[in-house]
């Protein structure tokens, strides 16, 4: 066969090399390209109904440029079957599956995707960023033939590459015109400029530029300077689909209101406090040389501060702390958190953000530390930026932490706040004690001071209340443990404003009858006083069994219910008359007891409507 033939066999593609594949014995032993037939060509080979290509000769190509005239003799070469199925590329001149075959040219050259798209990639990048050039035709890269690859093909073997140069395009067709995109939400927005009121342009004075001619204010509540309002009379602009304001020169979104652009990125850059994270001004403390100040200059520097460094003993380590110092900003709050924070390093290089004074630092919370802490401790430590579960305002590196004894951490100041603020209302509760997320006593070294006048007061309840109900449950013997969790749930008392103990004021069943009506009184303190105090006026008052004033109890005035307020120094109410106030209305009528049979108090006392003194409670529980 000539030549011609053969690069036009080699073309083939489609459903002709489909069929002559489909036609090919699946098992000859002889060279695939003769099958028994009929017709033989000149060179004697035979076929049934068509005739087959000879076998493209492993070093054959065609010499279109110069580079591709490669020694193809090393190559290991395919088999007669899959030569049939194959092209050669005339970049790479790779012996290459159909597959890979590229899509038609304009020119006869057969090229593959991989080279097509290098070959079209590399010619795009050469070009300005001007899209019309992606949309005209290009040379092919082996016959420099021109028109060969058209605008579909280059879009379909480098849409990457084309989707780049579009975008440039479109960003300085849009710099050119005029327009840009929301940072936000992508919508397209053109520039207008407004009108910039006058007197609000800067004048270049520092003095004069530091006012506004009206006031306006930023996030932080400080008002505007006059070069802050230019700028945002100039870039300000907000999306009308995202409702989203951003600068129309740094595409910062949110707007920065408060600072220019150069302004902002000083701002984002600069030295921030590690407790309120705002930017740090440049202190003239923070010049002092690290190579020239001596120890006792350090400690003195930092006495002055008010800055734990007892722990120090190198001057590396007093240098650490100092630098400590200077990352924490001049506003009371911050410089009150770094007094009592500890100014340790922990293993891991971190800052300890626990308490100063801890015999153990706190673990380190940071996200590359955190798991091997919690390996160690085999708790679930909480982040850095957590927040705490106690205020649930700031996370946990705003300010120094410390970790219970149940292993939960928060806040030092929540946790300290939230045993002095104590029970909330009139009735003793402990839950300012447990903590929140496990409601196990809170156990810290650092709140010893705050903890022991609510543990002595836990204490001295739970004794007076195991005692009432020992006797009460005289003929049901129980252990110790579920009698002082049985006399906690069940009895109320309250703290006495004259003596300061506490005192049994009736059942929590009760009381939970009255908390809708109770919602939103404020109860005054000085109100609630022990039968006791308000019966020490009279000897009579006295337990003559040994109890003396301590188990004295007063009925309510107004009903058959156990007082627990005594106020104006005459009248006894218990907790819901001292909400209703019959006293202050002259037509009320107090019921009339029933009789000790149906009374709640289950003794003869005096008529509703009068002053009646119970007498010694543990005496009437005894006797009953």
């Amino acid at each position: 066969m000539n030549g011609g033939f053969v690069d036009y066999v080699l073309r083939m593609k489609g459903a002709f090399v489909d069929y002559v594949l489909e036609h090919l014995p699946q098992a000859c032993d002889r060279d695939i390209n003769h099958v028994v037939g009929e017709f033989a060509d000149e060179d004697g080979d035979l076929a049934t109904g068509f005739i087959l290509a000879d076998p493209v000769p492993p070093g054959y190509g065609p010499p279109r440029r110069a580079h591709l005239q490669t020694d193809l003799s090393k190559r290991d070469c395919p088999s007669p079957r899959e030569q049939d199925a194959c092209f050669i590329c005339t970049i790479c001149s790779q012996c290459l599956p159909l597959e890979e075959l590229g899509p038609d040219l304009n020119c006869s050259c057969l090229c593959c995707v991989q080279c097509l798209k290098q070959e079209i990639e590399s010619a795009l990048s050469q070009q300005d960023s001007d899209f019309q050039y992606v949309m005209r035709s290009m040379n092919c890269p082996s016959c420099s033939c021109e028109a060969s690859i058209s605008p579909s093909c280059i879009q379909l073997l480098a849409p990457d590459t084309c989707k780049d140069l579009e975008a440039q395009a479109n960003n300085r067709f849009f710099e050119a015109a005029n327009y840009m995109h929301c940072p936000n939400c992508d919508m397209l927005i053109e520039k207008i400029a407004g009108d910039i009121p006058p007197g609000v342009a800067p004048s270049g004075v520092p003095e004069f530029d530091r006012t506004a001619p009206f006031t306006e204010f930023d996030d932080e509540g400080r008002p505007l300077s006059r070069t802050a309002l230019f700028d945002k009379y100039r870039n300000y602009y907000r999306c009308s689909l995202c409702k989203q304001g951003f600068c129309g020169l740094c595409m910062h979104s949110p707007y920065h209101l408060g600072y220019t652009c150069e302004g902002f990125e000083k701002f984002k850059n600069a030295k921030r406090c590690v407790y309120c994270d705002t930017p740090i001004l440049a202190k003239i403390t923070s010049q002092i040389g690290p190579q020239t100040i001596t120890i006792k200059e350090l400690q003195r520097c930092l006495d002055e501060e008010g800055i734990d460094a007892s722990w120090c003993v190198e001057k590396s380590e007093l240098l650490g702390v100092w630098e400590m110092t200077l990352n924490v900003c001049d506003t009371r709050s911050c410089r009150e958190k770094l007094h009592y924070a500890c100014t340790r390093k922990l293993a891991c290089g971190h800052q300890c953000k626990g308490v100063k004074g801890e015999k153990v630092c706190l673990p380190c919370l940071e996200d590359e530390c955190r798991e091997s802490a919690s390996a160690l401790s085999r708790l679930v430590l909480p982040r850095a930026d957590d927040w705490c579960m106690i205020c649930m305002v700031e996370p946990l590196c705003a300010c120094p932490s410390i970790q219970l004894k149940c292993g939960h951490i928060f806040h030092f100041d929540c946790a300290k706040k939230k045993v002095k603020e104590g029970f909330p209302g009139p009735e003793i509760t402990f839950g300012f004690l447990k903590c929140p997320q496990c409601s196990k006593l809170m156990e810290h070294e650092s709140l010893i001071p705050v903890l022991r006048k609510p543990l002595e007061l836990l204490s001295l309840v739970k004794e007076k209340a195991v005692e009432r109900a020992r006797e009460e449950k005289s003929h049901h013997p129980m252990n110790s443990d579920d009698l002082e969790a049985y006399s906690l749930s069940t009895y109320n008392y309250y703290l006495c404003s004259r003596c300061q103990l506490p005192y049994y004021g009736g059942n929590r069943d009760c009381q939970a009858r009255l908390g809708a009506v109770e919602a939103g009184i404020q109860h005054n303190p000085l109100e609630l006083v022990c039968g006791g105090c308000s019966a020490a006026a009279d000897p009579n008052m006295i337990c003559s069994k040994g109890h003396g004033t301590k188990y004295i109890e007063f009925k309510c005035k107004f009903c058959c219910s156990l007082a627990t307020y005594f106020c104006f120094g005459r009248t006894h109410f218990c907790s819901n008359c001292h909400v209703t106030r019959p006293d202050g209305d002259p037509s009320f009528r107090p019921e009339p007891c029933r009789g000790p049979q149906f009374c709640p108090l289950k003794v003869v006392h005096a008529p509703n409507g009068e002053e009646y003194c119970l007498g010694c409670s543990m005496c009437r529980i005894l006797s009953q």
